[in-house]
C-alpha cells in the first residue's frame, strides 16, 4: 500500500544509517495506526534527496519475533517525491 513518508536524521537511535524514515502521522494500514513508524527502504531514497523531504512510498507492514513493527519497501519498491 502506498502511505507518506518523510526522511529525518537519527542522532541518538540505534542505527548506522544517519537518514531514517518514517510515516507521517494519521495513516492507516490493516487497520493499524502506522503514524510515526520506522520505514526500511532504499538507502538511494534516503540520500537522494534533502533531510525533511516527504515520499509516496509502496509499504508493508512487518514485525521481527520480538520486536516492534516496522514498514517495509523493498528494493524495487514504487516511491516518488510528494
Amino acid at each position: 500500500m502506498e502511505i507518506l513518508v518523510e526522511t529525518y536524521r537519527n542522532p541518538g537511535e540505534p542505527s548506522h544509517a544517519r537518514v531514517r524514515v518514517r510515516a507521517l502521522p494519521d495513516q492507516r494500514l490493516d487497520g493499524q495506526d502506522i503514524g510515526g513508524l520506522k520505514v526500511r527502504c532504499s538507502v538511494a531514497m534516503r540520500t537522494a534527496w534533502p533531510v525533511g523531504t516527504r515520499f509516496w512510498l509502496d509499504v508493508v507492514l512487518t514485525q521481527r519475533e520480538g520486536g516492534p513493527p516496522f514498514l517495509h519497501a523493498g528494493p524495487r519498491a514504487a516511491w516518488r517525491p510528494a
